[in-house]
C-alpha cells in the first residue's frame, strides 16, 4: 500500500543526515522501523512490565534485520561476481599494517552497497571515498561511546579505524593545523591499507584484496574493483554494530567463524601461530606477553624474510622491534575476534586468556 505523508523540512534535515552517517540505508527503512517500533509501543499494555516489552520490539527489530539481510542477499546475488584480473601475492603473514580485522568488514560492506547500486566494477577512488566515511561515521560513534565509557586501550573497538573531525574541530592556529594534518593522514592512511591501492605496472596492495576479499582488474589506468566469494559471503554476515546497533563486540559468532576459517588459514605462518598461542593458552591458562614471545621467536627467520627483502642485513634492535611488532598485531586481532581475552595490569603488562565460548564456536 502507498502512502503519502508531508514531512517538516527539519524533520527531514535529521533523517537525512541518520541516512549520510550509515545508520539506515535510506529513507524507507527508517520509516519502516520507526511505524513498526510505534505499533508495538501501542499495543504494549500498561500491564506488561519494561522487559517484555523491550523483548517484543527487539524481536521485531531483529526481524527486520533479517529482512534487510535477505533482501541485500538477494539484490547482491543478482550482481555477477567476475574473476580478479589479478590474485594476490602468497604471504606468508598478515601485514602489521593490517592492525585489525573491522576496517576490512567496512571496506567489504561499502564494495556491496555500491555494487548493488550500481554494477559489478566500482572505481578505487569511489570506494575509497565511500569506505573512508563510512568508517569515520562509525568511528565517531564508537569513540563517543569509548569516552563516556572511560574504555583503556585493550577494550576500545575504534582501533584501525581513521580519525575523525572532531580532533581537530575547536583548535586554532598551529595546534589545528598539525592537529588537521594527523587526521587527514590516517584517512589516506585507511583507504590505502584497508580499501588498497595500485603499486607499480598492474598490481596492488591492500588488506581486502590481500585478504582474498575483493577483486581487482584494470581498465586503461582506471582501477576497478569488485567483491570476490568469499567477499560477498563476508558482507552478507550480520554484524552487530553495522546491522544491529549493539556496540559491547565487533563482530558475531558467524563472523569470528569465516575470519579464522577462511581470511587467517591464507597465511600459513600466521595460521601457525595462531594455533600455537590457542594452544598454549589453552593448557597453561594466563600467559603474559613476555610467555608469548617465544612463540614468535621460533619462527624469526621467516618472519624476518617477511618484512625485509635482506634479513641478514638487520640490526639486533630492528629484529627485537619486528618480533614485537608481529606478537603485537597478532594478539590485537585475536582480541578483537574474542578468541582471546586481553587485560593490562596496573604494572602495564598485558595479560591473556583463552574465550573457551568463542574458541568453541571457531572449533565447530
Amino acid at each position: 500500500m502507498l502512502i503519502k505523508i508531508d514531512v517538516d523540512s527539519d524533520q527531514y534535515k535529521r533523517i537525512q543526515n541518520l541516512i549520510n552517517d550509515r545508520k539506515y540505508e535510506d529513507i524507507h527503512q527508517f520509516i519502516k522501523i520507526a511505524i513498526n517500533n510505534q505499533i508495538q509501543e501501542e499495543q504494549s499494555s500498561e500491564s506488561e512490565n519494561n522487559e517484555i516489552q523491550s523483548e517484543s520490539i527487539g524481536d521485531r527489530v531483529q526481524e527486520i534485520i533479517q529482512e534487510r539481510q535477505e533482501e541485500l542477499a538477494k539484490l547482491l546475488g543478482a550482481v555477477p561476481l567476475e574473476k580478479s584480473e589479478i590474485e594476490p601475492e602468497h604471504e606468508e603473514l598478515i601485514s602489521n599494517f593490517y592492525n585489525r580485522f573491522f576496517p576490512v568488514k567496512l571496506v567489504v560492506s561499502t564494495v556491496a552497497r555500491l555494487m548493488v547500486q550500481k554494477k559489478t566494477w566500482i572505481e578505487l577512488s569511489e570506494v575509497q571515498e565511500d569506505a573512508s566515511k563510512f568508517a569515520e561515521s562509525v568511528s565517531a560513534m564508537l569513540q563517543d561511546i569509548e569516552e563516556m565509557a572511560k574504555l583503556p586501550r585493550n577494550e576500545k573497538l575504534s582501533t584501525g579505524l581513521p580519525m575523525t573531525k572532531a580532533e581537530y574541530i575547536g583548535w586554532k592556529g598551529g595546534m589545528r593545523r598539525k592537529k588537521e594534518a594527523k587526521y587527514q593522514s590516517s584517512k589516506v592512511r585507511f583507504m590505502e591499507q584497508f580499501v588498497g591501492r595500485p603499486v607499480g605496472v598492474h598490481n596492488f596492495k591492500g588488506a581486502s584484496f590481500s585478504m582474498g576479499l575483493i577483486g581487482v582488474k584494470f581498465v586503461g589506468d582506471t582501477c576497478l574493483v569488485s567483491l570476490t566469494d568469499n567477499g560477498k559471503e563476508f558482507a552478507l554476515i550480520e554484524n552487530p554494530i553495522i546491522d544491529m546497533k549493539k556496540y559491547d563486540y565487533l563482530f558475531s559468532d558467524k563472523e569470528i567463524k569465516f575470519i579464522y576459517k577462511k581470511i587467517i588459514s591464507r597465511f600459513p605462518l600466521e595460521y601457525k601461530l595462531v594455533n600455537s598461542i590457542i594452544d598454549k593458552l589453552t593448557k597453561e591458562g594466563s600467559l603474559r606477553s613476555s610467555e608469548i614471545d617465544p612463540l614468535f621467536k621460533e619462527e624469526e627467520s621467516k618472519i624476518f624474510k617477511f618484512y625485509s627483502s635482506e634479513p641478514q642485513k638487520l640490526s639486533q634492535k630492528r629484529k627485537k622491534d619486528i618480533l614485537v611488532q608481529a606478537r603485537v598485531g597478532t594478539m590485537g586481532r585475536l582480541s578483537e575476534l574474542r578468541i582471546v581475552d586481553w587485560s593490562i595490569d596496573k604494572k602495564g603488562v598485558s595479560n591473556y586468556n583463552i574465550n573457551k565460548d568463542v574458541l568453541s564456536v571457531v572449533n565447530s
